[in-house]
């Protein structure tokens, strides 16, 4: 894979896009390719419904029949639907990402958002990251872009705790490690799950300085998935029992895991209100329009359709709770 194979898939999403009458100002990209074979094209693109359900379209075929544009398009583009413009803010970071038609609204209203967003992002790093540690083949590369994510995470954490990151065994490092085969592949594996373990408790440490004055009384568990339970504790950890992940969570972690999918809001913390309510309601808009929903949510919960598993889990967290009253009134 070359730095021409990539702007050759380029040029062929660019020209889907203007096949649907989106203008060059109308989307762009995020960062740049810096290690071929390796990185891919993440792209945003604002567009209507219809202009956005044609591009899909086009797109999920071109990935179907072009290899070389299906490896380096890992995902469909972040689409953003014309009218959601004045919600995107707390949606995504948009970090690096070249866009004309967002320059001006990132500058103003983007970085009071960004704390929230990371904060989200990296739970749903910890659902990929259990996916991967419970021994689902993964690819190199992929296992790479995910080491990059959480390099990411680290520098929010470690900026936000003022504490200095590990330079050592950054995404860099190790990819050239990699290319000139001075380490192998399970080693590097066991690089990142030291690198995730770490993660975990700077998590831990900045949800602490979030819990600060906060109510935070929520017991219980929760059913994240067939095969991932998850349960409040003192910090997080996650053991791996059979196909079974169950993962403890910092208190702060959970509260926000159960208002997240059970309430409709969030008391302690009104950024995170704001963010839930624009979660909700793009989501309800984008299932309503049959748009592919881009966004990251918390813990990778399909928010589109996921209403049998919330009522499942409110019924568990409505009956531990009632126990638990009934438990203490007794006594």
């Amino acid at each position: 894979m070359t730095f021409s194979d990539y702007q050759v898939a380029k040029s062929k999403f660019e020209y889907l896009c203007k096949n649907v009458g989106i203008h060059n100002n109308q989307y762009g990209y995020f960062g740049s390719i810096s290690y071929p074979g390796i990185s891919d094209i993440d792209a945003a693109v604002i567009g209507t419904c219809e202009q956005l359900q044609r591009l899909h379209k086009l797109f999920s075929a071109e990935k179907k029949n072009n290899a070389i544009f299906d490896y380096v398009f890992w995902h469909p583009p972040v689409y953003i639907e014309s009218s959601i413009l004045n919600d995107v803010h707390f949606l995504h970071t948009l970090e690096n990402l070249n866009l004309e038609a967002l320059t001006e609204n990132k500058k103003n209203t983007f970085l009071d958002r960004q704390d929230d967003l990371y904060l989200v992002w990296f739970t749903f790093l910890i659902r990929v990251c259990i996916s991967i540690l419970r021994g689902r083949k993964i690819s190199l590369r992929l296992l790479l872009l995910v080491y990059k994510n959480l390099e990411a995470s680290e520098l929010f954490f470690c900026n936000q705790l003022k504490f200095e990151p590990n330079k050592l065994e950054n995404s860099q490092q190790i990819r050239e490690l990699i290319f000139s085969h001075k380490i192998s592949k399970d080693y590097f594996f066991s690089i990142f799950k030291r690198k995730f373990e770490f993660l975990l408790s700077l998590f831990d440490q900045y949800c602490f300085i979030l819990s600060k004055n906060k109510s935070l009384k929520y017991r219980g568990f929760f059913i994240l998935s067939k095969n991932t339970i998850i349960s409040p504790s003192s910090k997080s950890d996650i053991s791996l029992v059979s196909n079974i992940a169950f993962l403890k969570l910092n208190q702060f972690a959970f509260n926000f895991l159960i208002h997240f999918v059970l309430w409709d809001e969030y008391v302690n913390n009104s950024g995170l209100f704001d963010y839930f309510l624009a979660s909700k309601k793009t989501a309800k808009f984008y299932r309503e329009n049959n748009l592919h929903y881009s966004f990251v949510t918390p813990f990778g919960i399909n928010i589109q359709n996921n209403q049998v598993s919330r009522k499942i889990n409110k019924l568990i967290f409505n009956t531990f709770n009632s126990l638990k009253n009934d438990k203490n009134s007794s006594s």
